[in-house]
């Protein structure tokens, strides 16, 4: 349900949905005030636009197409390094991190973590804090994300106070040719490992984004697929995600057939409306 605080200056509005149950409440004058996932038995908020977030100018000429690089460009290039977007804040990131280092304990020795689509949250940090609080062994994180913006904010936000961390500029759904290949993309350097596989890949609402477009089977394979081929023997690819229907789990299934195990729907950690879920690398 929208509360009255959500549509305070809505008197005409429009819902426009997207094939995979997004839908974006359009104000009279244009501007986009919610963003839903409408594909439960009742809507649940993704977020809702403020002062400081600028989604109707970044993605409004997009259609809201959350998948678009430009609109993301556009969106964090009104940021700077102290500012911070959640996806699926429901989910509190300590407890993403406390579940994600229980699946961890499984390997010896540094650890590397691969964060895709990290946008601006405080994820990695609180990650790599809790690393360096809990355990005596060399800290390996690395942000990834399309926006240059965004991974140039990153940088500036936690480069200084994390020498473990790595940001690269680059594409979520070419994993393998990013990180098997001789170049990193733009951020090549010395100390990216660009040909040691992750332990662990964690998406916080890159499928999402993925999925808000038309023809999104073909991105959303290849970035499964190519998580795949880039994370270690019995790794895993931990998916932070808005209720997944049925339909899309088995899309998820078939894609990976041979590669990644799935469990959907984490208890633990999972909400009413958010999921946690985990594919775990089947070995080679």
């Amino acid at each position: 349900m929208i509360n009255q605080m959500q549509i305070f200056a809505v008197v005409t509005f429009a819902v426009f949905r997207t094939s995979h149950g997004f839908s974006f409440l359009i104000d009279s004058q244009g501007k986009l005030v919610t963003v839903y996932d409408m594909g439960g038995s009742r809507g649940s908020m993704l977020f809702a636009t403020s002062p400081s977030n600028n989604v109707d100018t970044a993605f409004g000429p997009h259609g809201y197409n959350f998948s678009s690089r430009i609109g993301w460009d556009q969106f964090y290039s009104e940021d700077d390094e102290t500012s911070v977007f959640e996806w699926h804040s429901e989910l509190d990131n300590e407890d993403i991190v406390t579940q994600l280092l229980e699946y961890s304990e499984d390997f010896d020795g540094v650890q590397s973590h691969l964060l895709v689509g990290t946008g601006n949250s405080m994820l990695p940090r609180v990650l790599y804090d809790r690393i360096a609080r809990d355990t005596q062994e060399q800290i390996d994180v690395t942000c990834l994300d399309y926006s240059k913006a965004c991974i140039d904010n990153l940088r500036k936000a936690h480069e200084s106070a994390c020498p473990g961390m790595r940001f690269i500029h680059g594409d979520a759904t070419k994993l393998q040719s990013l990180f098997q290949d001789d170049d990193c993309g733009d951020d090549h350097d010395e100390d990216n490992r660009c040909n040691d596989r992750f332990h662990t890949i964690i998406d916080k609402g890159l499928l999402d984004a993925l999925m808000c477009s038309e023809g999104w089977n073909g991105p959303v394979t290849e970035a499964l697929q190519g998580a795949a081929s880039v994370v270690c023997d019995n790794g895993k690819y931990i998916l932070i995600s808005y209720k997944l229907p049925l339909s899309t789990k088995d899309f998820f299934r078939e894609v990976t057939k041979g590669v990644f195990e799935w469990n959907f729907d984490v208890p633990k950690v999972s909400s009413e409306r958010i999921s946690f879920s985990v594919a775990t690398r089947i070995k080679r």
